[in-house]
């Protein structure tokens, strides 16, 4: 019997839930194409960012946030994060500020905890002195 896209996504969770977090992702890129539910794609970018595989993770937040545009700080934070590694320092820049004018606390912590999201925020701050 051929396994389901369901059968593989619950199997992506189980080898993700255990630390097998390669496996997981690639078990889940076959099936990413397909994803329409938001949680299934939060889910997915999450799995991808822990894999390092930057594009897929950034496919998968693309499409969530499609969904979800006005609901998730962190999810536009993430989104800036990869965008920034990839080089692309405007979109991140611009990712950066639409989730801070979703909810600017969560996203002032996460500033003082997370070097790499500083680095990519700090000129924003520094322009409106």
């Amino acid at each position: 019997k051929k396994m389901t896209d369901q059968d593989v996504f619950a199997l992506c969770r189980c080898y993700f839930e255990m630390g097998r977090v390669g496996e997981a992702a690639q078990l889940l890129r076959g099936i990413s194409a397909k994803l329409t539910d938001a949680g299934a794609l939060q889910f997915a970018a999450t799995l991808f960012q822990e894999a390092h595989q930057d594009a897929d993770a950034e496919d998968a937040l693309n499409r969530y946030l499609k969904l979800n545009p006005s609901g998730d700080a962190n999810a536009w934070a993430d989104l800036a994060k990869l965008q920034f590694r990839a080089g692309r320092k405007q979109a991140a820049q611009q990712s950066f500020i639409q989730g801070y004018q979703i909810d600017r606390q969560t996203l002032f912590q996460r500033l003082q905890k997370d070097q790499e999201l500083y680095n990519l925020a700090a000129p924003l701050f520094q322009r409106r002195q």
